[in-house]
Protein backbone atom coordinates (compact mmCIF):
# COMPACT_ATOMS: atom_id res chain seq x y z
CA UNK A 1 0.00 0.00 0.00
CA UNK A 2 2.81 2.42 0.83
CA UNK A 3 5.87 3.22 -1.27
CA UNK A 4 9.14 1.35 -0.91
CA UNK A 5 10.43 4.27 1.12
CA UNK A 6 8.05 3.24 3.88
CA UNK A 7 8.08 -0.22 5.44
CA UNK A 8 5.33 0.42 7.92
CA UNK A 9 1.59 0.33 7.26
CA UNK A 10 -1.17 1.76 9.37
CA UNK A 11 -4.62 0.25 9.68
CA UNK A 12 -7.27 2.88 9.04
CA UNK A 13 -10.27 0.60 9.42
CA UNK A 14 -10.91 1.70 12.99
CA UNK A 15 -11.24 5.36 12.05
CA UNK A 16 -14.32 6.82 13.64
CA UNK A 17 -16.08 10.08 12.91
CA UNK A 18 -17.46 10.06 16.43
CA UNK A 19 -14.52 11.95 17.96
CA UNK A 20 -15.46 15.40 19.16
CA UNK A 21 -13.97 18.32 20.99
CA UNK A 22 -15.16 21.87 21.40
CA UNK A 23 -13.91 25.39 21.54
CA UNK A 24 -14.92 27.71 24.37
CA UNK A 25 -15.18 30.68 22.02
CA UNK A 26 -17.96 28.91 20.16
CA UNK A 27 -19.58 26.66 22.71
CA UNK A 28 -19.28 28.22 26.19
CA UNK A 29 -22.79 29.60 25.88
CA UNK A 30 -24.26 26.35 24.64
CA UNK A 31 -23.85 23.90 27.50
CA UNK A 32 -27.60 23.27 27.80
CA UNK A 33 -27.91 22.91 24.05
CA UNK A 34 -24.86 21.03 22.82
CA UNK A 35 -23.22 17.68 23.40
CA UNK A 36 -22.06 16.88 26.94
CA UNK A 37 -19.44 14.64 25.39
CA UNK A 38 -17.93 17.59 23.56
CA UNK A 39 -17.91 19.83 26.58
CA UNK A 40 -15.98 17.28 28.66
CA UNK A 41 -12.98 17.89 26.38
CA UNK A 42 -13.05 21.68 26.43
CA UNK A 43 -10.20 23.73 27.89
CA UNK A 44 -10.21 27.39 28.77
CA UNK A 45 -9.28 29.82 26.02
CA UNK A 46 -6.17 31.04 27.82
CA UNK A 47 -4.72 27.54 27.75
CA UNK A 48 -4.25 27.87 24.01
CA UNK A 49 -1.40 30.28 24.65
CA UNK A 50 0.23 28.04 27.26
CA UNK A 51 0.12 24.69 25.46
CA UNK A 52 2.32 21.88 26.72
CA UNK A 53 3.50 21.33 23.13
CA UNK A 54 7.23 21.24 22.49
CA UNK A 55 8.03 24.33 20.43
CA UNK A 56 10.80 25.90 22.52
CA UNK A 57 11.78 28.38 19.83
CA UNK A 58 8.22 29.41 18.88
CA UNK A 59 8.97 28.59 15.25
CA UNK A 60 5.61 27.02 14.43
CA UNK A 61 2.69 28.96 15.98
CA UNK A 62 0.76 27.87 12.87
CA UNK A 63 1.31 24.78 10.69
CA UNK A 64 4.56 25.10 8.69
CA UNK A 65 4.31 25.62 4.93
CA UNK A 66 6.79 24.96 2.16
CA UNK A 67 8.04 22.45 -0.39
CA UNK A 68 9.71 19.02 -0.31
CA UNK A 69 11.22 16.90 -3.07
CA UNK A 70 10.46 13.25 -2.25
CA UNK A 71 6.93 12.73 -3.56
CA UNK A 72 7.78 14.19 -6.96
CA UNK A 73 11.47 13.47 -7.49
CA UNK A 74 12.48 10.75 -5.03
CA UNK A 75 16.28 10.64 -5.12
CA UNK A 76 16.42 12.17 -8.61
CA UNK A 77 17.39 15.70 -7.60
CA UNK A 78 20.54 17.70 -6.93
CA UNK A 79 21.87 21.06 -5.76
CA UNK A 80 20.88 22.75 -9.02
CA UNK A 81 17.27 21.56 -8.85
CA UNK A 82 16.89 22.74 -5.24
CA UNK A 83 18.19 26.19 -6.19
CA UNK A 84 15.78 26.35 -9.13
CA UNK A 85 12.91 25.43 -6.82
CA UNK A 86 13.96 28.16 -4.38
CA UNK A 87 13.88 30.66 -7.26
CA UNK A 88 10.47 29.41 -8.36
CA UNK A 89 9.00 29.58 -4.86
CA UNK A 90 9.65 33.31 -5.00
CA UNK A 91 8.77 33.99 -8.65
CA UNK A 92 5.47 32.09 -8.54
CA UNK A 93 4.22 33.86 -5.42
CA UNK A 94 4.34 30.70 -3.32
CA UNK A 95 6.76 32.24 -0.82
CA UNK A 96 4.61 35.35 -0.50
CA UNK A 97 1.62 33.07 0.20
CA UNK A 98 3.48 31.54 3.17
CA UNK A 99 5.36 28.59 1.67
CA UNK A 100 8.70 29.32 3.32
CA UNK A 101 10.52 26.05 4.09
CA UNK A 102 12.31 23.90 1.51
CA UNK A 103 12.97 20.39 2.81
CA UNK A 104 15.81 18.47 1.15
CA UNK A 105 14.59 14.90 1.52
CA UNK A 106 16.49 11.61 1.34
CA UNK A 107 19.60 10.48 -0.52
CA UNK A 108 21.88 13.11 1.02
CA UNK A 109 24.82 11.30 2.66
CA UNK A 110 25.84 7.87 1.42
CA UNK A 111 25.86 5.15 4.08
CA UNK A 112 29.00 5.32 6.22
CA UNK A 113 30.23 8.60 4.75
CA UNK A 114 31.32 10.59 7.80
CA UNK A 115 34.51 12.54 8.45
CA UNK A 116 37.00 11.90 11.24
CA UNK A 117 34.83 13.86 13.70
CA UNK A 118 31.77 11.81 12.76
CA UNK A 119 30.08 14.58 10.80
CA UNK A 120 27.91 13.55 7.84
CA UNK A 121 29.45 14.20 4.43
CA UNK A 122 26.78 14.92 1.77
CA UNK A 123 27.23 13.28 -1.61
CA UNK A 124 29.70 15.58 -3.45
CA UNK A 125 28.22 14.73 -6.84
CA UNK A 126 24.72 15.72 -5.74
CA UNK A 127 25.90 18.68 -3.64
CA UNK A 128 29.14 19.92 -5.27
CA UNK A 129 29.17 23.17 -3.31
CA UNK A 130 28.42 21.57 0.05
CA UNK A 131 25.29 21.80 2.14
CA UNK A 132 26.13 25.06 3.90
CA UNK A 133 26.43 26.85 0.55
CA UNK A 134 23.05 25.50 -0.60
CA UNK A 135 21.43 26.52 2.68
CA UNK A 136 22.90 30.00 2.29
CA UNK A 137 21.36 30.27 -1.17
CA UNK A 138 17.95 29.21 0.12
CA UNK A 139 18.22 31.80 2.88
CA UNK A 140 19.14 34.49 0.35
CA UNK A 141 15.69 34.01 -1.16
CA UNK A 142 14.01 34.71 2.18
CA UNK A 143 13.26 31.02 2.71
CA UNK A 144 14.08 28.42 5.37
CA UNK A 145 16.00 25.21 4.73
CA UNK A 146 15.26 21.72 6.01
CA UNK A 147 17.14 18.43 5.89
CA UNK A 148 16.26 14.75 6.21
CA UNK A 149 17.71 11.91 8.28
CA UNK A 150 16.48 8.77 10.05
CA UNK A 151 16.24 7.31 13.57
CA UNK A 152 18.02 4.19 12.32
CA UNK A 153 21.57 3.65 11.09
CA UNK A 154 20.31 4.07 7.52
CA UNK A 155 17.48 5.98 5.89
CA UNK A 156 14.60 4.29 4.08
CA UNK A 157 16.53 4.57 0.81
CA UNK A 158 19.72 3.16 2.36
CA UNK A 159 21.60 6.41 2.98
CA UNK A 160 23.25 7.45 6.23
CA UNK A 161 20.93 7.71 9.24
CA UNK A 162 21.46 9.34 12.63
CA UNK A 163 21.32 6.45 15.11
CA UNK A 164 24.10 6.95 17.66
CA UNK A 165 25.07 10.15 15.80
CA UNK A 166 22.21 12.38 16.92
CA UNK A 167 24.38 14.88 18.79
CA UNK A 168 26.95 15.41 16.03
CA UNK A 169 24.28 15.47 13.33
CA UNK A 170 22.13 18.09 15.06
CA UNK A 171 25.22 20.20 15.77
CA UNK A 172 26.38 19.90 12.16
CA UNK A 173 22.95 20.83 10.83
CA UNK A 174 22.90 23.88 13.08
CA UNK A 175 26.38 24.88 11.89
CA UNK A 176 25.24 24.54 8.28
CA UNK A 177 22.40 26.94 9.10
CA UNK A 178 19.52 24.52 8.65
CA UNK A 179 16.19 25.52 10.17
CA UNK A 180 14.35 22.21 10.12
CA UNK A 181 15.15 18.53 10.68
CA UNK A 182 12.96 15.74 9.34
CA UNK A 183 13.75 12.36 10.91
CA UNK A 184 12.25 9.26 9.31
CA UNK A 185 11.45 5.95 11.01
CA UNK A 186 13.08 3.22 8.91
CA UNK A 187 15.55 0.57 10.14
CA UNK A 188 14.35 1.00 13.71
CA UNK A 189 17.00 -0.30 16.14
CA UNK A 190 15.91 -3.19 18.34
CA UNK A 191 14.92 -2.61 21.97
CA UNK A 192 14.00 1.05 21.44
CA UNK A 193 10.58 2.64 21.23
CA UNK A 194 10.01 5.40 18.70
CA UNK A 195 9.46 7.79 21.59
CA UNK A 196 12.93 6.98 22.90
CA UNK A 197 14.54 7.32 19.49
CA UNK A 198 12.90 10.63 18.67
CA UNK A 199 13.68 11.96 22.14
CA UNK A 200 17.37 11.43 21.36
CA UNK A 201 17.18 13.88 18.45
CA UNK A 202 14.91 16.17 20.48
CA UNK A 203 17.65 16.46 23.10
CA UNK A 204 20.36 16.83 20.46
CA UNK A 205 18.53 19.79 18.92
CA UNK A 206 18.35 21.49 22.29
CA UNK A 207 22.05 20.82 22.89
CA UNK A 208 22.97 22.16 19.45
CA UNK A 209 21.05 25.33 20.24
CA UNK A 210 22.96 25.76 23.49
CA UNK A 211 26.24 25.47 21.61
CA UNK A 212 25.41 27.57 18.56
CA UNK A 213 22.37 29.69 19.38
CA UNK A 214 20.74 28.32 16.21
CA UNK A 215 17.08 27.28 16.27
CA UNK A 216 15.63 24.31 14.39
CA UNK A 217 12.15 22.79 14.06
CA UNK A 218 11.82 19.02 14.49
CA UNK A 219 9.60 16.88 12.24
CA UNK A 220 9.11 13.26 13.32
CA UNK A 221 8.19 11.15 10.28
CA UNK A 222 6.92 8.33 12.51
CA UNK A 223 3.93 7.18 10.35
CA UNK A 224 1.49 7.33 13.30
CA UNK A 225 3.37 4.57 15.16
CA UNK A 226 3.55 3.86 18.89
CA UNK A 227 0.60 6.11 19.81
CA UNK A 228 2.56 9.19 18.75
CA UNK A 229 -0.51 11.34 19.37
CA UNK A 230 0.12 10.80 23.11
CA UNK A 231 3.82 11.76 23.29
CA UNK A 232 4.41 13.62 20.04
CA UNK A 233 3.40 17.08 21.33
CA UNK A 234 6.16 16.94 23.94
CA UNK A 235 8.91 15.68 21.63
CA UNK A 236 8.59 17.33 18.21
CA UNK A 237 7.22 20.34 16.38
CA UNK A 238 5.17 18.10 14.11
CA UNK A 239 4.76 14.41 13.38
CA UNK A 240 3.56 12.20 10.56
CA UNK A 241 0.32 10.37 11.27
CA UNK A 242 0.27 8.13 8.20
CA UNK A 243 2.39 6.42 5.57
CA UNK A 244 3.45 8.25 2.42
CA UNK A 245 0.68 9.85 0.42
CA UNK A 246 2.14 8.40 -2.78
CA UNK A 247 5.26 6.98 -4.36
CA UNK A 248 7.17 9.61 -6.32
CA UNK A 249 4.98 11.12 -9.05
CA UNK A 250 2.01 8.75 -8.64
CA UNK A 251 -0.87 10.30 -6.67
CA UNK A 252 -4.20 8.57 -6.07
CA UNK A 253 -7.55 9.60 -4.64
CA UNK A 254 -7.92 6.58 -2.35
CA UNK A 255 -4.56 6.99 -0.73
CA UNK A 256 -4.99 10.73 -0.27
CA UNK A 257 -8.36 10.21 1.44
CA UNK A 258 -6.89 7.44 3.60
CA UNK A 259 -4.20 9.83 4.83
CA UNK A 260 -6.77 12.48 5.67
CA UNK A 261 -8.88 10.04 7.65
CA UNK A 262 -5.85 8.63 9.44
CA UNK A 263 -4.67 12.12 10.31
CA UNK A 264 -7.98 13.24 11.81
CA UNK A 265 -8.49 10.29 14.17
CA UNK A 266 -7.14 12.18 17.20
CA UNK A 267 -8.13 15.83 16.82
CA UNK A 268 -7.21 16.80 20.38
CA UNK A 269 -3.55 15.86 19.81
CA UNK A 270 -3.12 18.88 17.54
CA UNK A 271 -1.88 21.85 19.51
CA UNK A 272 -0.31 25.19 18.77
CA UNK A 273 3.33 24.36 18.09
CA UNK A 274 2.61 20.62 17.72
CA UNK A 275 1.04 19.68 14.41
CA UNK A 276 -0.18 16.40 12.95
CA UNK A 277 0.93 15.78 9.38
CA UNK A 278 -0.91 13.61 6.81
CA UNK A 279 2.06 14.01 4.41
CA UNK A 280 2.70 16.29 1.47
CA UNK A 281 0.26 18.05 -0.82
CA UNK A 282 0.08 16.49 -4.26
CA UNK A 283 -2.04 19.24 -5.79
CA UNK A 284 -0.92 19.40 -9.42
CA UNK A 285 0.36 15.82 -9.60
CA UNK A 286 -0.82 13.22 -12.09
CA UNK A 287 -3.30 10.73 -10.66
CA UNK A 288 -5.74 13.32 -9.31
CA UNK A 289 -8.17 15.49 -11.26
CA UNK A 290 -8.40 19.28 -10.80
CA UNK A 291 -11.59 18.71 -8.79
CA UNK A 292 -9.73 16.29 -6.53
CA UNK A 293 -6.84 18.75 -6.16
CA UNK A 294 -9.25 21.32 -4.74
CA UNK A 295 -10.84 18.82 -2.35
CA UNK A 296 -7.42 17.58 -1.27
CA UNK A 297 -6.26 21.10 -0.46
CA UNK A 298 -9.49 21.83 1.42
CA UNK A 299 -9.06 18.68 3.54
CA UNK A 300 -5.51 19.60 4.55
CA UNK A 301 -6.60 23.12 5.49
CA UNK A 302 -9.43 21.76 7.63
CA UNK A 303 -6.98 19.41 9.36
CA UNK A 304 -4.60 22.24 10.33
CA UNK A 305 -1.99 20.23 8.45
CA UNK A 306 1.43 21.47 7.42
CA UNK A 307 1.16 22.58 3.80
CA UNK A 308 4.09 21.11 1.89
CA UNK A 309 3.85 21.20 -1.88
CA UNK A 310 5.35 18.05 -3.38
CA UNK A 311 5.10 18.92 -7.07
CA UNK A 312 7.61 20.38 -9.50
CA UNK A 313 6.84 23.99 -8.70
CA UNK A 314 9.06 25.11 -11.59
CA UNK A 315 6.53 23.76 -14.09
CA UNK A 316 3.01 24.14 -12.76
CA UNK A 317 -0.03 25.75 -14.31
CA UNK A 318 -1.73 28.87 -13.06
CA UNK A 319 -4.68 26.68 -12.08
CA UNK A 320 -2.45 24.75 -9.69
CA UNK A 321 -0.88 27.93 -8.29
CA UNK A 322 -4.34 29.40 -7.72
CA UNK A 323 -5.19 26.43 -5.49
CA UNK A 324 -1.98 26.65 -3.47
CA UNK A 325 -2.28 30.42 -3.02
CA UNK A 326 -6.01 30.71 -2.26
CA UNK A 327 -5.72 33.14 0.64
CA UNK A 328 -9.10 32.30 2.14
CA UNK A 329 -8.43 28.56 2.29
CA UNK A 330 -4.83 29.00 3.48
CA UNK A 331 -6.20 31.22 6.26
CA UNK A 332 -8.30 28.31 7.56
CA UNK A 333 -5.20 26.13 7.77
CA UNK A 334 -3.23 28.92 9.42
CA UNK A 335 -5.96 30.01 11.81
CA UNK A 336 -4.41 31.06 15.15
CA UNK A 337 -6.69 28.81 17.21
CA UNK A 338 -4.83 25.84 15.74
CA UNK A 339 -7.85 23.51 15.80
CA UNK A 340 -8.15 20.19 13.96
CA UNK A 341 -11.31 19.45 11.99
CA UNK A 342 -14.14 17.43 13.52
CA UNK A 343 -16.61 15.15 11.78
CA UNK A 344 -20.28 16.13 11.94
CA UNK A 345 -21.75 12.78 12.96
CA UNK A 346 -25.42 11.88 13.01
CA UNK A 347 -25.65 11.81 16.80
CA UNK A 348 -24.85 15.49 17.09
CA UNK A 349 -26.40 16.54 13.79
CA UNK A 350 -29.35 14.30 12.81
CA UNK A 351 -30.09 14.51 9.10
CA UNK A 352 -26.46 15.15 8.15
CA UNK A 353 -24.95 12.97 5.42
CA UNK A 354 -22.83 10.41 7.33
CA UNK A 355 -19.07 10.66 6.97
CA UNK A 356 -19.19 13.53 4.48
CA UNK A 357 -19.28 16.69 6.58
CA UNK A 358 -16.47 18.29 8.61
CA UNK A 359 -16.28 21.46 10.66
CA UNK A 360 -13.47 23.38 12.31
CA UNK A 361 -13.65 26.10 14.97
CA UNK A 362 -11.73 29.18 13.80
CA UNK A 363 -11.03 32.61 15.21
CA UNK A 364 -13.31 34.07 12.53
CA UNK A 365 -16.17 31.56 12.81
CA UNK A 366 -16.54 27.91 11.82
CA UNK A 367 -15.10 26.42 8.63
CA UNK A 368 -17.27 23.70 7.06
CA UNK A 369 -16.37 21.16 4.40
CA UNK A 370 -18.86 18.95 2.54
CA UNK A 371 -17.27 16.16 0.47
CA UNK A 372 -18.78 13.70 -1.98
CA UNK A 373 -16.61 10.61 -1.53
CA UNK A 374 -18.82 8.59 -3.87
CA UNK A 375 -18.39 7.65 -7.52
CA UNK A 376 -21.43 9.58 -8.77
CA UNK A 377 -23.14 12.92 -8.18
CA UNK A 378 -24.84 13.14 -4.78
CA UNK A 379 -26.54 15.61 -2.48
CA UNK A 380 -24.56 16.25 0.70
CA UNK A 381 -26.35 17.77 3.69
CA UNK A 382 -25.20 19.41 6.91
CA UNK A 383 -28.31 19.72 9.06
CA UNK A 384 -28.47 21.67 12.33
CA UNK A 385 -25.65 24.14 11.72
CA UNK A 386 -27.13 26.54 14.28
CA UNK A 387 -25.76 24.21 16.98
CA UNK A 388 -22.34 25.64 16.18
CA UNK A 389 -23.39 29.08 17.46
CA UNK A 390 -25.20 30.64 20.38
CA UNK A 391 -29.02 30.52 20.25
CA UNK A 392 -30.57 33.17 18.05
CA UNK A 393 -27.44 33.86 16.02
CA UNK A 394 -27.99 34.88 12.41
CA UNK A 395 -25.43 32.91 10.42
CA UNK A 396 -23.82 34.11 7.21
CA UNK A 397 -21.60 32.05 4.93
CA UNK A 398 -18.60 32.61 2.70
CA UNK A 399 -17.73 30.23 -0.15
CA UNK A 400 -13.95 30.02 0.11
CA UNK A 401 -13.42 28.85 -3.47
CA UNK A 402 -15.98 30.97 -5.31
CA UNK A 403 -15.27 33.93 -2.99
CA UNK A 404 -18.96 34.74 -2.64
CA UNK A 405 -21.10 35.41 0.43
CA UNK A 406 -24.52 34.09 1.34
CA UNK A 407 -26.85 33.08 4.15
CA UNK A 408 -28.01 29.84 5.76
CA UNK A 409 -31.58 28.75 5.03
CA UNK A 410 -33.63 26.31 7.14
CA UNK A 411 -30.70 25.60 9.49
CA UNK A 412 -28.92 23.47 6.90
CA UNK A 413 -26.31 23.48 4.18
CA UNK A 414 -27.12 21.34 1.17
CA UNK A 415 -25.07 20.90 -1.98
CA UNK A 416 -25.30 18.71 -5.03
CA UNK A 417 -21.70 17.67 -5.66
CA UNK A 418 -20.12 15.70 -8.45
CA UNK A 419 -17.94 12.73 -7.57
CA UNK A 420 -15.03 13.78 -5.32
CA UNK A 421 -16.09 17.42 -5.41
CA UNK A 422 -16.50 19.51 -2.26
CA UNK A 423 -17.96 22.69 -0.83
CA UNK A 424 -15.92 24.73 1.65
CA UNK A 425 -17.57 27.53 3.61
CA UNK A 426 -16.71 29.84 6.48
CA UNK A 427 -19.73 30.41 8.72
CA UNK A 428 -19.87 33.41 11.02
CA UNK A 429 -22.31 35.46 13.03
CA UNK A 430 -23.87 38.28 11.08
CA UNK A 431 -22.61 41.65 12.25
CA UNK A 432 -25.39 43.98 13.29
Amino acid sequence: FFSSRRRHTRCLSDWSSDVCSSDPVLYCAREPFFLKKMLRTVSVFAALATSSAWDPFNMAPTPPMGWANWNQFGCNYNDSLIRQVADSMVSTGMAAAGYKTIIIQECITKAGHRDAQGRPMPDPEKFPHGMADLVSYIHSKGLLAGIYTDVGPQTCAGYEGSFNHEEIDALTYAQWGLDFIEEDACHKPANYSYEQLYTRMHNAILNAHEKTGHKMMFYMCVWGSDNVYEWGPNVGTLWRTTGDICPPGKASWGRMVGNFMGDTKFPNATQIGAWQDPDMLVVGMDGLTPTEWKTHFSMWAMAAAPLWSAVDIRNVSQQVLDIYTNKEVVAIDQDPLGKMTLSANNTAFPGTTPGSVYYKPCSTGVAVLLVNFGASTATITFDGVSKLFAPGTTIVSRDLWKHTSGSIENDKIEAQLESHDSLMLLLSAKKE
